[in-house]
């Protein structure tokens, strides 16, 4: 049976405007989330955590759902937002983080989320330091809870997403976020060659590592166990810096290792 993405899109976004009506009265009922790693929340219960009669939800400003969705629903400001969540940034900080061209991008994805009063300029500190409002975060890292709650639990992947989340992703977000198009873009254009597989440079912006490191942990075979030297035997056939190859496979949960970093599995 075919899937209607539009639809799923349209319902994830209705019942993401009520996650939005829900934070609000959290905050206002000065509700308290638990924190978890990588500073986010997970596996809220909104149902069971959070009670809070639906009826209410009327006194709520639709028009700033609107706002707010409307800003962060593009994955550009998404990753800035969800970059400066870890820690406060200046522009040019962001540019290398997030792997843009020129400050002016970054400026131009800053803009509306100072105007949806999501970002703010850091005054206690040198200007240029950008920051989440403090007031927002745990509205942000609530509503972040709520999402990953909402797709996870229905879908095998982000909303229609092509791209698989492998077990050992250690935060599910906006990069996942992926059509088909964009991954056999991806495959195509950093890829010299599929089979034998040959990288020709690896990408600076996360979504597209996600992308070629799924690719390449396809390489290994699940429920076996891999000695240092094969590993790096394997990834040297397929790009001249396997370190850096090796690195983000541990790094964003592809492969696990032991202490000793003597052996490697796929997660």
């Amino acid at each position: 049976m075919k899937r209607n993405l539009e639809k799923e899109l349209d319902e994830v976004k209705r019942q993401l405007g009520k996650i939005m009506a829900l934070l609000v009265q959290c905050e206002q009922k000065e509700v308290k989330e638990k924190i978890v790693k990588d500073d986010l929340v997970e596996g809220i219960d909104m149902d069971k955590d959070v009670h809070i009669d639906i009826d209410d939800l009327h006194l709520f400003d639709n028009q700033t759902v609107d706002k707010v969705l409307a800003c962060i629903g593009n994955s550009d400001r998404l990753h800035i937002l969800l970059t400066l969540l870890k820690e406060p940034m200046t522009v040019a900080k962001l540019v290398e983080t997030c792997g843009y061209n020129s400050t002016g991008q970054v400026y131009h994805h800053l803009k509306p989320l100072v105007a949806a009063n999501l970002v703010t300029e850091d005054r206690k500190t040198a200007k240029g330091i950008y920051m989440v409002q403090p007031s927002r975060v745990q509205g942000i890292r609530m509503f972040l809870s709520g999402i990953s709650h909402l797709t996870l639990a229905t879908t095998p992947g982000i909303w229609g997403s092509s791209t698989e989340i492998h077990k050992g992703a250690r935060m599910v977000d906006e990069r996942y976020i992926t059509t088909t198009d964009e991954v056999n873009k991806t495959i195509g254009t950093y890829f010299a060659s599929e089979n034998p597989l040959v990288l020709k440079s690896f990408p600076a912006r996360q979504k597209k590592k996600i992308i070629i490191l799924g690719v390449i942990a396809k390489q290994f075979e699940k429920n076996r166990q891999y000695n240092a030297k094969e590993v790096d035997e394997k990834l040297s056939s397929i790009f001249e810096d396997y370190a850096t190859i090796r690195r983000y496979l541990i790094e964003y949960g592809f492969m696990e290792r032991t202490q000793d970093c003597s052996m490697y599995w796929l997660v």
